[in-house]
């Protein structure tokens, strides 16, 4: 996903990975055999709207050049492989997995990849030592990683993965609202209309079914 931002604006990257409620929805089905909720479809919908809307003003500078072609699959595959993680956390919460150790599993086949990749593309090896690049880096491996990922994965095990998909939208949300803080993000109409539909949307991927305990 990061190497797609290298050829396409974050918000057009943010688009694309909201998706992945769309992925969820229809690989749930195909591999897990889960049912197809249409209200859950619908609220993606809604949702997958107004993020567009949220970020309506990247789409202007948006090209169909050899590069934005590129980042545009690459945002697409690395969604994709992203949905697949939800579908196989899924399977492996319904043996009675503790998430931790899925969580730990996870992050040390993540970085043996990520360490393969390195040695292959030679790339090298080092850790600076001030303290900011420390501090970012020990924050993202506590509350980035491993609450972050626990949390997702405990969810996934309590409402399934085609309704934790939808945080993919609730992502870009979060970051405009901490943007608007601390960086004098302005909203504008089509961004306001785009946060009301990705809370409508919101509202119908998590409604409880009719006769739900």
């Amino acid at each position: 996903m990061y190497w797609a931002e290298v050829y396409l604006t974050s918000g057009i990257v943010a688009v694309i990975f909201a998706t992945m409620v769309f992925m969820n929805f229809f690989n749930a089905a195909l591999f897990l055999k889960r049912r197809l909720v249409p209200a859950v479809l619908a609220g993606a919908l809604i949702g997958m709207l107004g993020v567009a809307l949220l970020f309506w003003p990247e789409f202007g500078s948006l090209s169909l050049d050899d590069t934005a072609l590129r980042g545009l699959l690459l945002a697409l595959a690395a969604t994709y492989v992203a949905s697949l993680g939800s579908i196989v956390a899924t399977h492996n919460a319904a043996f009675g997995l503790k998430v931790i150790t899925l969580n730990a599993w996870g992050m040390f086949y993540g970085t043996a990849l990520l360490a393969l990749a390195a040695l292959l593309t030679g790339v090298e090896f080092r850790l600076p030592a001030d303290l900011p690049y420390l501090g970012s880096l020990l924050y993202l491996s506590v509350f980035g990683s491993i609450v972050a990922f626990g949390a997702f994965l405990r969810l996934i095990a309590l409402i399934g993965p085609e309704r934790a998909g939808y945080n993919a939208m609730m992502t870009p949300v979060v970051a405009l609202l901490l943007s608007t803080l601390f960086e004098g993000y302005r909203w504008t109409l089509p961004a306001a209309v785009g946060l009301a539909l990705i809370v409508v949307g919101n509202a119908l991927v998590l409604r409880r079914p009719a006769g739900a305990g």
